[in-house]
C-alpha cells in the first residue's frame, strides 16, 4: 500500500493490514456477519487511506476510522473495540461511551 503509520511516540511503521484485521476480528468475534463486516471495513479504510494520497497517516487517525466504521455496522463490536482502544480506566468512562451511542 506504500503508507507509513506514525505512532504516538513518533516512530514510523509500514501500514500493516493484519493489525487492523486482528483488532476487527476480536471486536466482531461471535457477532452476526463478522467475516463480511471485517472485510467491508478493511476495504473502506484502505480506500480512504489511499484516497488521501499522503505517504503518512497517524495511528490515531486509523483508530478513529476503525471506530467510525464499527459504530456504523455493529454497536457491540464498537464498544468492544473502543474499550481496548481508549483504555477505559473506570466503569464511568465505559458508561459514557455507551451513552454516546444512544
Amino acid at each position: 500500500m506504500g503508507i507509513s503509520v506514525v505512532k504516538k511516540d513518533g516512530r514510523k511503521e509500514d501500514y500493516d493490514r493484519k493489525k487492523i484485521e486482528s483488532g476487527l476480528r476480536r471486536a466482531l468475534e461471535k457477532r452476526p456477519g463478522s467475516e463480511e463486516k471485517t472485510e467491508k471495513i478493511l476495504e473502506e479504510i484502505e480506500y480512504e487511506l489511499h484516497a488521501r494520497r499522503e505517504p503518512e497517516v497517524a495511528s490515531k487517525e486509523i483508530g478513529n476510522l476503525v471506530l467510525e466504521k464499527l459504530r456504523a455496522v455493529d454497536e457491540v463490536a464498537y464498544l468492544r473495540f473502543v474499550s481496548v482502544y481508549k483504555s477505559f480506566g473506570s466503569v464511568k468512562s465505559f458508561k459514557k461511551a455507551i451513552e454516546n451511542l444512544e
